[in-house]
C-alpha cells in the first residue's frame, strides 16, 4: 500500500503537524459553542457518543497549542518536565 501522507506536513513520523491537521477545522469559538450546546442539550444519562469527544479533544488540543504558540505553559507542563 502507498504511502499516501504528504511528507512537506510530516513531523519526526507519520502525523501531520498540528497546522496540516486542523487546516479545516471549524474555527475554535464555533467548536466551543457546538461542544456546550451539545453537551447541555444531551439528557441526562444518555451518552454522548464519540463525535462529542472527539471534538473536545481537538479543540482541547487546539487550545493548548495556541497557547504554548504564545509562550503560555500550564503547571502540567512543568511537572510533566
Amino acid at each position: 500500500m502507498p504511502d499516501t501522507q504528504p511528507v512537506r506536513t510530516e513531523t519526526e513520523g507519520r502525523w501531520p503537524t498540528p497546522e496540516a491537521a486542523y487546516a479545516l477545522a471549524p474555527g475554535i469559538v464555533h467548536e466551543i459553542e457546538w461542544t456546550m450546546r451539545t453537551a447541555v442539550h444531551t439528557p441526562f444519562g444518555v451518552p454522548l457518543g464519540r463525535e462529542f469527544w472527539l471534538r473536545k479533544a481537538a479543540l482541547l488540543d487546539r487550545i493548548a497549542l495556541r497557547d504554548e504558540a504564545s509562550g503560555f505553559s500550564g503547571e502540567t507542563v512543568h511537572a510533566a518536565t
